[in-house]
C-alpha cells in the first residue's frame, strides 16, 4: 500500500505508479510541491548573492594586494 502523505482524506494506492498518477491531481500534493520549489528558488538566489558579494571582496583584496607589493613606477600581472 502506498499512502498520500499530503491528502486530508488519506487516499491509498495498491501500486506506486497509482501514487504518482494521485500526485498530478492532488492539490495538497500540488501546494506542498510548489512551496519546495519556491523554497529552493529562495535558496538558490541567496547562495548566488553571497557569491556575488564574495568575488567582488575578493577581487578587491586582490588588486590591493597587487597595487600595493609592487615597486613604484613597476607594474607585474599574476597568472592564475
Amino acid at each position: 500500500m502506498f499512502p498520500c502523505k499530503y491528502c486530508a482524506e488519506r487516499f491509498t494506492a495498491l501500486s506506486a505508479r497509482g501514487l504518482t498518477q494521485h500526485h498530478r491531481k492532488c492539490q495538497a500534493f500540488l501546494k506542498h510541491e510548489a512551496e519546495a520549489n519556491q523554497r529552493r528558488k529562495t535558496t538558490v538566489a541567496s547562495k548566488k548573492i553571497r557569491q556575488t558579494k564574495l568575488r567582488a571582496r575578493v577581487k578587491l583584496d586582490d588588486r590591493k594586494a597587487r597595487l600595493g607589493s609592487a615597486a613604484p613606477g613597476v607594474s607585474f600581472f599574476l597568472n592564475r
